[in-house]
């Protein structure tokens, strides 16, 4: 492994999707990982894995109320979720401005 942090050795094969991607033996990934976590940068990076996104999803199925997609298709589904994630910002940054953030 160089300076830089590329790794030897590439393991290249066709996913489902007929494209090649690359995977490395897990001994090497570890070793990555473990050099990334010994400097400031790659603990705090690594910090913010620990962030959970569930409460939004929490809020959009109660609050909100939406749970199942009332549309098909994919074009529509993320036209859907498009709508509901742009009433969510807008719920928050509206709770944020008044409660003086």
């Amino acid at each position: 492994m160089d300076a830089v942090g590329h790794l030897p050795l590439q393991i290249y094969h066709l996913n489902r999707r007929g494209s090649v991607s690359q995977q490395y033996p897990p001994s090497m990934m570890l070793s990555l990982l473990k050099n990334r976590l010994k400097s400031i940068h790659g603990r705090e990076l690594y910090k913010l894995r620990k962030q959970t996104v569930e409460p939004v999803f929490g809020i959009i199925k109660s609050v909100i109320g939406f749970t199942p997609f009332s549309l098909r298709g994919l074009a529509a589904v993320q036209g859907e979720w498009d709508l509901v994630a742009l009433s969510y910002n807008m719920k928050r940054l509206f709770n944020l401005k008044f409660a003086g953030i």
